[in-house]
């Protein structure tokens, strides 16, 4: 049963800080299946952003007035169109890899639009706008626009910004500066923690989900595998012959079928023992595959017989390979 090992090729996660699968071509795959999970929710959450970006243009207008043109440009020259972009990005490019990236950006530009808002209007008015930094952030972390790694530099960007743009201008007190700080410190943490949490809870449900694929497929060959000579079942050469008849009605390939037993295999089971004529029956299976071509399948039906289908095959190819069986069973038990 190794192959139901539930971790054959790294497939669990690394839980430490950085949520990272130790196998490259998995942590590919995961992100292309979490793109591929979550693009509806991405429309989502782009459409109803370009919704509560722009509606807040109304807050914008009973601010000063005098910044309400500087407030406007910012909200609706630079933040609105970026999220129109995003939202038409994941129609045109819905699987893409990039999906995430794009998160990432759309984020930050929403993020430093907000904080060039706090500035631009300085306290006590812009302590109205912090809500936006929540309005940015919570979404990107907790409905999967983000990867966590990607949201741990983004956290940095925006509190580095914000002690730039804020704290190091003269007109803000020092004691409003540090509270915001601690409030927007405080907003960036939760976030992260929750996009953390969901991040390796998707991992896992990857995981498993190919724990439980790969399973399913073992048992599923099982199903249709001899279990002595491991070669295919009578219900597996139903459903080939079933798919040979019609690859002939859609495009007249021809297919041969031999038939294989073994002469005198009852006197020597009965005479020898049951394990001697096991022994006969794998080694008969393995000298039957050493004559077929790749595109050929064998079978064992029961006892001693054996099918063979021999597909796109001429009857000339057919007596071809029928003479190679025959000639590799002469010598061996000659």
């Amino acid at each position: 049963m190794s192959d139901v090992n539930p971790d054959p090729q790294g497939d669990s996660p690394d839980f430490r800080l950085l949520l990272r699968f130790q196998n490259p071509q998995l942590e590919r795959a995961f992100w292309a299946h979490d793109c591929r999970s979550t693009i509806s929710l991405a429309r989502f959450c782009y459409f109803n952003a370009v919704l509560i970006w722009g509606g807040f243009g109304l807050l914008d207008a009973s601010m000063d007035p005098d910044k309400t043109a500087t407030l406007w440009l910012i909200r609706f020259a630079v933040g609105e169109p970026v999220l129109l972009i995003a939202l038409a990005v994941t129609y045109i490019l819905p699987l893409s890899v990039w999906l995430k990236l794009l998160g990432l950006a759309v984020t930050f530009v929403l993020g430093m639009c907000v904080l060039g808002m706090l500035v631009v209007l300085g306290p006590p008015l812009s302590l109205t706008y912090y809500a936006g930094i929540i309005l940015v952030l919570f979404p990107a972390y907790v409905f999967s626009l983000v990867r966590f790694s990607h949201a741990m530099a983004l956290s940095l960007g925006l509190l580095a910004a914000y002690c730039w743009l804020t704290l190091s201008d003269d007109t803000n007190h020092s004691a409003i500066g540090a509270a915001t700080l601690a409030f927007m410190t405080t907003t960036v943490y939760i976030g992260l923690v929750a996009c953390f949490l969901l991040e390796r809870a998707r991992r896992r449900d990857f995981a498993h989900l190919r724990t439980i694929a790969r399973t399913n497929n073992h048992f599923r060959r099982l199903s249709v595998l001899d279990d002595l000579t491991r070669l295919f079942n009578r219900r597996q050469l139903e459903a080939s012959l079933d798919a040979a008849i019609d690859e002939y009605s859609r495009r007249s390939r021809q297919s041969a079928i031999l038939l294989i037993d073994i002469d005198n295999f009852k006197m020597v089971n009965d005479g020898l023992g049951h394990g001697i004529g096991d022994r006969i029956l794998v080694e008969a299976a393995a000298s039957i595959l050493d004559c077929l071509r790749p595109i050929d399948t064998a079978f064992r039906i029961g006892g001693d017989e054996f099918v063979v289908l021999l597909s796109n095959a001429t009857g000339a190819e057919a007596v071809t390979v029928a003479l190679k069986v025959k000639t590799a069973f002469s010598a061996r038990y000659r």
